[in-house]
């Protein structure tokens, strides 16, 4: 597999100029496929939705994050295996 596998925490520090990292920035600059497990979109919701309610974000910024993570080609690889864990993490955190 070529390319870069990323996290939640990397694809909003792609996406929020607020929290750029270095690292975030060097991946976006890739020219590599990015590859992603199935469940990160709960995984940007959750983070997302705990940003707005700490006032790091409003609702509108991150509505537009949400649409740009929507744009990036991403390869999604699902893991049965992973799913219900990830998703009960992301209810409770």
């Amino acid at each position: 597999m070529k390319g870069c596998v990323i996290d939640a925490s990397l694809a909003i520090k792609r996406l929020d100029p607020e929290t750029y990292s270095d690292v975030a920035m060097h991946v976006s600059r890739l020219e590599a496929p990015l590859h992603v497990p199935a469940y990160i979109q709960l995984e940007v919701g959750s983070v997302l939705a705990k940003k707005i309610r700490r006032n790091e974000l409003t609702k509108e910024e991150g509505d537009v994050i949400l649409k740009k993570f929507a744009q990036p080609p991403l390869q999604y690889h699902p893991d049965e295996r992973l799913f219900p864990a990830g998703y009960a993490l992301a209810l409770v955190t």
